[in-house]
């Protein structure tokens, strides 16, 4: 059974797979709200799972970007089949992999990508700023 989604037809077992991965998602989130910017993964996740589902299950990826990394890079990311090149039929254009990231670790992300980096980041200096409290308190 297919249902018609986003103007593609999906497999019902591909939805709700994906509410199985969403749900639980939500709820991690739902019971862990006090920790800073855990929200932004699951706004991260949630970006790159419309934008996966809107385009047959692979990640659209920026044609132009061809230019900014070596062939071995862009062909290997390309025929692991989980990415497609942007084409007339490609939906949700600028929630696929478009930013080209020189800096940490170079590659090519998605703004979703870049929602889950800020979590992190926010994590690693939340979990600091615990740490510099704690060794305060035992001195």
């Amino acid at each position: 059974m297919f249902l018609y989604n986003w103007g593609v037809a999906l497999p019902t077992w591909l939805l709700i797979l994906t509410l199985f991965v969403l749900v639980p998602i939500f709820i991690v989130w739902l019971k862990n709200k006090h920790i800073i910017g855990l929200l932004s993964i699951v706004l991260g996740i949630f970006l790159n799972v419309v934008v996966v589902l809107a385009n047959d299950g692979l990640m659209p990826v920026d044609p132009w970007m061809r230019l900014s990394y070596t062939d071995y890079y862009f062909d290997h990311k390309i025929h692991g089949k989980k990415y497609k090149l942007y084409d007339n039929n490609t939906r949700l254009v600028y929630l696929g992999d478009w930013i080209d990231r020189s800096w940490p670790i170079p590659g090519i992300a998605s703004p979703g990508d870049l929602f889950m980096e800020l979590e992190i980041t926010l994590i690693i200096i939340q979990g600091s700023f615990y740490l510099v409290r704690k060794i305060r308190r035992a001195n």
